[in-house]
């Protein structure tokens, strides 16, 4: 986790070619990442864990395609909407709770464990290679 403001910014893919790389010489159980970091780095992160078998959440905001072969890679695929419709190549107008099973399904034939899509207060959708579930949407009161 950077320590400061901007910090991932400055890092390279070659930071992170060695499982030490990911977390400071200590072998993760899971990495977490976001697309805010270089497309670059993020598949490369993603390749270095799922080579020696560390699991990989990748909350994909904001949205990028990424390399069709970093796929297989990812335990974990989180997308909104929008998010769902860059990386599968759909218009936005057609991410909606019928169209993302379908969606989810070309993130699973990709290699893809698990995928999350938020549809906001309209529910989520969660796949795995076993079938798709609906998540209702869960009021809340915010922030305080």
């Amino acid at each position: 986790m950077p320590l400061h403001l901007g910090a991932t910014a400055t890092w390279k893919k070659e930071h992170f070619l060695k499982v030490e790389d990911l977390a400071h010489g200590i072998r993760p159980d899971l990495c977490i990442a976001q697309m805010e970091i270089h497309k670059e780095v993020v598949e490369q992160m993603i390749e270095t864990a799922g080579k020696v078998g560390i699991d990989f959440c990748l909350n994909a905001a904001p949205a990028k395609p990424i390399t069709s072969r970093t796929y297989r890679y990812i335990t974990h695929l989180l997308v909104d909407e929008s998010e769902a419709a860059v990386m599968s190549g759909r218009d936005l107008n057609e991410v909606n709770k019928d169209s993302c099973p379908f969606i989810c399904q070309k993130f699973l034939d990709q290699g893809v464990k698990n995928v999350v899509i938020t549809l906001g207060a309209k529910r989520g959708i969660l796949c795995n290679c076993n079938s798709p579930w609906s998540l209702p949407s869960v009021q809340s009161q915010g922030y305080r």
